[in-house]
């Protein structure tokens, strides 16, 4: 599908969307394979750590910033949604800046003879500062789940609408974000019952798995553009284009 839609495709700004949300998570796995597989001394573990948590938030925020597009396309861009968004992407990079200018470098690395790896140790204290950035992401995609179901239903009323509920919420993206949902909620939790080990092991999977599945949604859509591009009306010969059922007309919201 991505030969097909993205590499075979003019290059549009949806495009260019999709290469760096699928390429810049590919290149940061890339670029942490010795934080997580070779013999480093505690100077290099020290330095990896602290690239790999710059790393996460800026994949964090590439995310949540692809949600919220999401959303408001769906929602005509409404400012007061838009206002919403702003803002906590406004504190979760506040907060990830200030957690990582503040307690960035006082993370406690175990690093051993024959040990592969870095591991971070995190006291239940310590631990409470990267729970709060992820408290934030965690209270984003509460929002982007709970405004995407609320949409799925609205369109049941339409006089268009086909299809069962679970249909229109596979299709508008709904599953998708709840699985974000729930590995963001567990990964939060480690960060509260987990031991000095444990603490926050859902973070990297929990980063992958989000940019999977919105390269995943992100396909799907170029795929029912496609579709769209190759029907016409028989009275008006209007392309129509299935992408933008994300964008309703002015007034149809309600």
């Amino acid at each position: 599908m991505e030969i097909k839609y993205i590499w075979r495709s003019k290059l549009r700004p949806g495009t260019c969307w999709f290469l760096a949300v699928r390429y810049i998570g590919l290149a940061a796995t890339l670029a942490m394979i010795p934080y997580h597989f070779m013999v480093l001394d505690h100077e290099s573990c020290s330095k990896l750590q602290w690239m790999r948590e710059i790393i996460i938030v800026a994949q964090e925020l590439l995310i949540e910033v692809t949600l919220a597009l999401r959303v408001l396309a769906m929602y005509s861009f409404n400012r007061w949604i838009f206002s919403g968004f702003a803002t906590g992407i406004c504190t979760l990079t506040g907060i990830s800046l200030w957690a990582m200018i503040a307690y960035g470098k006082r993370t406690d690395l175990l690093v051993a003879p024959g040990l592969s790896g870095c591991h971070a140790a995190y006291s239940h204290s310590a631990a409470l500062r990267p729970a709060a950035i992820w408290e934030v992401v965690l209270a984003c995609d509460i929002l982007v789940f709970v405004l995407t179901v609320r949409r799925a239903h609205q369109r049941r009323r339409m006089p268009h609408y086909s299809g069962s509920l679970m249909a229109r919420m596979e299709t508008d993206g709904t599953m998708y974000f709840g699985m974000i949902v729930l590995a963001n909620f567990g990964n939060v939790l480690s960060f509260y019952v987990g031991d000095i080990l444990t603490v926050g092991l859902l973070s990297w999977f929990t980063t992958n798995l989000s940019i999977t599945l919105l390269c995943r949604l992100m396909l799907n859509l170029h795929e029912a553009a496609a579709v769209g591009m190759s029907d016409t009306t028989t009275d008006g010969g209007d392309i129509t284009v299935s992408i933008r059922f994300t964008a309703p007309r002015a007034g149809e919201e309600e």
